[in-house]
């Protein structure tokens, strides 16, 4: 059980993340398929130890907030870093936002656990911003981006079963639902990052995952967080 820690408001995301859960998934045809990728693209390597738990988590809105210009627009009035990729000829500005406590979660989660970064974004957007976030290359284990995501009615869905890791020791961190349709018993719902300066969203989930550490099964840890941090029964809703 987690214990000691303040209940929350519940905010949209996990408003939308309780009826993905509670209500059956939609028929198998309404689903429209657009793309599944081979499951060699998607499988991670082995873990190097067997009892390792693994974290995915999602980058935009939920590590970093990005605002895209013109190159020739002024930048936005707070951002960390900023670039330009070659698909769009360096027409475009990325300025990016770095959520606050993102430097201290990762390292905390990196000691305990192996992260693997799961993005909706294409690979030379993502990786720009990942090799700012862990230039070392010493936290985030392995980077998964838009190629290795299932279209479905064009919404990008990450199916953590194809990845090579075994449910009950995954967990997902990702402001979109959508993201975690397949798998909603594994996903720790986030509010959406913007530029608030306030924001502590990553630090709140620090002491969840020093009790996921330890725990059997993540998918009863994520239920006990779920039900006391939000005050919410899941049976009744």
């Amino acid at each position: 059980m987690v214990s000691k820690i303040v209940k929350r408001k519940r905010t949209k995301s996990f408003k939308k993340f309780i009826h993905l859960t509670i209500k059956p998934p939609i028929g198998k045809k309404s689903f429209i398929i657009k793309k599944s990728l081979d499951n060699d693209r998607r499988t991670l390597p082995p873990l190097p130890s067997p009892n390792m738990k693994t974290v995915f988590l999602d980058l935009d809105d939920t590590l970093t907030h990005t605002t895209v210009s013109m190159l020739n627009q002024p930048p936005p009035e707070k951002f960390d870093f900023s670039f330009t990729t070659p698909d769009d000829d360096h027409r475009f500005v990325y300025y990016v936002r770095k959520r606050p406590f993102v430097d201290e979660f990762l390292n905390f989660l990196s000691e305990r656990f192996e992260i693997v970064v799961f993005t909706a974004g294409i690979q030379s957007y993502a990786s720009a911003i990942l090799d700012r976030l862990d230039p070392t290359m010493n936290l985030i284990s392995h980077r998964l981006y838009r190629d290795s995501c299932t279209i479905i009615n064009g919404k990008c869905v990450k199916d953590l079963s194809k990845t090579g890791r075994y449910m009950s020791r995954v967990v997902i961190v990702d402001d979109s639902p959508d993201s975690y349709l397949f798998q909603p018993g594994n996903a720790m719902p986030i509010q959406k990052f913007t530029n608030d300066d306030e924001d502590e969203e990553l630090s709140f989930l620090m002491p969840f995952f020093h009790v996921l550490a330890s725990a059997q099964d993540a998918r009863v840890a994520l239920k006990e967080y779920r039900t006391e941090v939000y005050g919410d029964d899941m049976d009744n809703m």
